[in-house]
């Protein structure tokens, strides 16, 4: 058989929960705070990629637009059959594209990285406020739970007391007349035992009243702290936790759709460019600059000089 588990005392799981709780809430602000870190780490890398690459993609593009193509100068600049002018147009649209992304580089920092760090630091100062006035409120608590204790033991021990005397006092009155007591004296060591029991039951109902008034006492405190004490110091602790990194992620998502807004809008004009490039103009284009490749004049009759017929 098992041995029957050991009876803990209502102070010591008192403490117990509270230390729990103290360490549970070490755990959340720690893994905010991560998370914070997170974000910021982040959006710092994110950013010097995003500056490397847009960059290096810019460099690319110049060195590619520096060429001066043959037949890249029309007389319409933009001529969207001319495939040289769509790629040139390609070109500079991917360092428009570059620049954007170099712009949106500064949202990183400036929206996300920055204020992070700012409320991590504003956490660790919310986070030993927290603690202390939680430690302070459970201490009191405790003290309230010891005063109920205390009470319910002198409750328990008055009323054994009060029992046992109502036993004896009922012990008593069944027995029969002693041989060796006279009924005076049987009267009075009655009148005593009642004296005696009347005392001990006030005693006892004196002590439960004590009892029954420390008991609503501390289930008042111990309401009033998880009600109000503990969820005030978890408001604390959050702080604006929550809606800031919904600003956070807001912003990351937000930036990353304006740069793919910018890619779309300025490449899907450029599809519908290179739809449009045109072999015959191509072909027509570069029949008129070189005029060789042009309809030669038709060839004339040149008569000999005794011949009459010289049409």
């Amino acid at each position: 058989m098992q041995p029957p588990p050991r009876k803990v005392r209502v102070t010591q799981e008192l403490k117990h929960t509270h230390a729990e709780q103290l360490s549970r809430l070490h755990i959340k602000h720690q893994t905010e705070c991560e998370l914070l870190d997170d974000l910021r780490t982040f959006s710092q890398k994110r950013a010097a990629v995003e500056r490397d690459y847009a960059q290096a993609l810019q460099k690319l593009a110049s060195q590619y637009l520096k060429k001066e193509w043959p037949d890249s100068q029309t007389e319409e600049q933009e001529d969207h059959r001319n495939m040289y002018c769509v790629w040139k147009a390609y070109l500079e649209g991917t360092i428009q594209v570059a620049q954007s992304r170099i712009s949106a580089c500064d949202n990183y920092k400036v929206q996300v990285a920055d204020p992070a760090k700012m409320v991590r630091l504003q956490k660790d100062q919310q986070l030993r406020k927290c603690i202390d006035q939680l430690t302070v409120v459970q201490a009191e608590l405790q003290d309230s739970v010891k005063e109920l204790t205390k009470s319910r033991k002198k409750y328990q021990e008055a009323e054994t007391m009060a029992q046992a005397v109502r036993e004896k006092a009922e012990l008593d009155a069944k027995s029969k007349l002693s041989l060796f007591q006279s009924r005076s004296s049987l009267q009075r060591a009655n009148v005593k035992l009642k004296a005696k029991r009347s005392e001990c039951n006030s005693k006892a109902t004196h002590a439960r009243n004590d009892y029954l008034l420390t008991l609503q006492g501390a289930n008042a405190h111990q309401q009033r702290y998880y009600n109000t004490d503990l969820m005030d110091c978890i408001k604390v602790l959050d702080g604006r936790i929550y809606e800031q990194v919904k600003d956070y992620l807001v912003s990351l998502c937000q930036t990353e759709l304006d740069s793919y807004q910018t890619v779309h809008n300025t490449f899907n004009h450029l599809l519908s460019s290179s739809h449009g490039v045109l072999q015959e103009f191509h072909q027509q284009l570069f029949v008129k600059k070189n005029f060789m490749f042009q309809q030669a004049p038709d060839l004339m009759f040149q008569p000999s000089e005794s011949d009459t017929v010289n049409q």
